[in-house]
């Protein structure tokens, strides 16, 4: 931060001024410091500073990051504290300070390159988490049918028979909505159209409600013909022993969960 002796001069005068920003590239001279008003800023410190622990020589020094400053600074009392006192040396370049600074001070390029800070070109306020943003955000996940990342195969049991049940009819006032329905399904790859013989075949059954036509399997014959997997269901105690130390839970519901099994061409 750079400025003209006369114009030094005359704004020290007026009020205290630590540090007043211009564009001086050819300056020998750097002024150090920060703009601050002494009823507003002395009261609000702890809020309005910034600190850091940054070991300098294995000292660990607290600064204070300015990125007003062009220089970093350690005042010589900092020094003093070390059990190796480092050399130091007579700077080119004339640095001021308005303030009555007593504290280490990282400037601008020093916090960058550690990290410290970042620069923003944009105010961003984060808006309130409501149901209807989080189904805008993650429309990927509540639209569509979702799809397992296995191949599910159905085993069946030895000398199992198999069964052909007979069609049910349609009452003819659903007929279209029941054809639309499956041509829905035809096309999301949910089921694909058979034409020739199979040794099962089970029951259609249609669930018409207000809100939706359901199409759903009466497979009971062939539940009974399958060598189910054998799998412990964990108990409730199990289940609240693994959330020990959560912080957000929920409660998902898939939609269409048999739909979201993909099945081998066997099966």
């Amino acid at each position: 931060m750079c400025r003209t002796q006369r114009n030094k001069q005359k704004n020290v005068a007026a009020r205290r001024v630590n540090a007043i920003e211009e564009n001086c590239e050819n300056s020998e001279t750097i002024y150090i410091g920060e703009l601050k008003s002494v009823n507003e800023l002395d009261m609000k410190e702890t809020n309005c500073v910034w600190y850091e622990k940054i070991y300098v020589n294995k000292n660990p020094v607290m600064f204070k990051l300015d990125t007003g400053y062009q220089v970093n600074v350690i005042p010589k009392s900092e020094l003093l504290k070390w059990e190796e006192k480092p050399a130091v040396r007579k700077c080119k370049t004339d640095v001021l300070d308005y303030s009555d600074n007593r504290v280490p001070v990282l400037g601008l390029e020093a916090c960058r390159e550690l990290g410290l800070i970042q620069r923003l070109n944009m105010i961003y306020k984060s808006p309130i988490e409501t149901p209807e943003l989080i189904l805008k955000e993650f429309a990927d996940v509540f639209t569509g049918t979702g799809r397992l990342n296995r191949i599910v195969k159905i085993k069946l049991k030895e000398n199992s028979v198999p069964h052909v049940a007979a069609p049910r009819k349609v009452p003819l006032a659903i007929h279209n909505k029941v054809k639309e329905e499956l041509n829905n399904m035809v096309e999301a790859g949910i089921i694909s159209k058979v034409q020739e013989p199979t040794e099962w075949v089970s029951n259609m059954v249609i669930i018409d409600s207000p809100k939706k036509l359901r199409i759903c399997l009466d497979s009971r014959p062939l539940n009974e013909a399958i060598q189910r997997p054998h799998y412990p269901i964990p108990t409730a105690d199990a289940l609240v022993t693994k959330l020990q130390g959560g912080k957000v839970f929920t409660v998902l519901d898939t939609k269409n969960g048999l739909w979201q099994l993909p099945l081998d061409e066997e099966s």
